[in-house]
């Protein structure tokens, strides 16, 4: 049984509908949610590789969706024989867009505004991460800081521990650490945390309100290098707890992200003043909407990639 105690969303698998037509079909439409990179043209860019009715289809374009494609799925388009049936995908969509105009598909309210909203989307991005990469370049964090920050920040830590199902077994580990034996030790080899024989029980560094709330409340109630006098129950058992000094790496990565969000925050506003934006709030609290969507995040657990069972 897999126990998973960090947040993380639930996922839900559609069921499958149609054939590897369709399939093959989505892996091309994918490229314009991924990131393109630019390929190694052998040819020239412009040079046309086919054409659907009055629409070209260049190398540039041939390229620039199959470096789109995610890893996973470039298997199903390698060598000759893949390369023509990628070109292929291709067509297909351009038969379809086109077959779509013809029948005035393009002309419906509903379809004319997922057309603009995926443009909003786009340019949105687009704008973003141009002033992402400018505002990175001025982004700088000091040494002082990072300390300062491990020694006076609650809201961030990091952990080790060891996890027992059975209460009486985790009592007479917590006598045999409190007695002197290694906590890394008798984590890596005790621990029914199978991510303790590779890690010793390190949970890594992670924020207040990332854990289920015992164990938050009792790792933020600890000073670095104790331990939980007591044994912590959970839904997951017992747990023995030891409180680390943070990477200095890993809080200097937290640092510069929160002053990257701040500085984007402050632009965003200063944009915002620029265009003018108003809100009727009248309106807006006659929308009804769910208080909690499908799929909606669970409660705390441990961070990622720990605790799996």
């Amino acid at each position: 049984m897999s126990k998973k105690l960090k947040k993380r969303k639930g996922e839900k698998m559609g069921k499958k509908r149609f054939g590897s037509l369709l399939f093959m079909f989505f892996i091309v439409l994918c490229s314009f949610a991924c990131e393109s990179k630019t390929g190694s043209q052998t040819v020239d860019g412009s040079a046309v590789v086919a054409k659907v009715g009055n629409t070209k289809i260049t190398v540039k374009e041939f390229e620039r969706k199959y470096n789109s494609v995610p890893p996973q799925f470039k298997m199903f388009f390698s060598g000759e024989e893949g390369k023509t049936k990628f070109l292929d995908e291709i067509i297909k969509e351009k038969v379809l867009a086109e077959k779509a105009k013809a029948i005035g598909l393009d002309k419906k309210e509903d379809i004319k505004q997922i057309i603009n909203d995926l443009r909003d989307n786009i340019l949105a991005k687009e704008m973003f991460s141009l002033k992402s990469d400018e505002l990175n370049k001025s982004i700088n964090v000091k040494s002082g800081e990072v300390e300062k920050e491990i020694k006076e920040s609650n809201s961030i830590a990091r952990a080790s521990h060891i996890l027992i199902e059975d209460e009486k077994k985790a009592k007479e580990i917590l006598e045999r650490i409190n007695k002197g034996e290694d906590f890394a030790k008798l984590a890596g080899e005790l621990s029914e945390d199978p991510s303790a024989k590779r890690n010793n029980g390190d949970l890594g560094t992670f924020s207040r309100g990332d854990m289920v709330p015992e164990f938050d409340k009792a790792i933020f109630n600890l000073k670095i290098g104790e331990i939980t006098p007591e044994l912590v129950k959970t839904n997951y058992g017992y747990h023995i707890i030891k409180r680390t000094e943070p990477e200095k790496e890993d809080i200097q990565n937290r640092l510069v992200g929160k002053k990257q969000t701040d500085a984007l925050n402050r632009w965003l506003e200063e944009i915002k003043k620029e265009i003018h934006t108003e809100i009727n709030m009248d309106v807006l609290g006659k929308i009804k909407i769910s208080a909690e969507a499908p799929g909606a995040m669970p409660h705390s657990g441990m961070p990622q990639g720990h605790g799996s069972r």
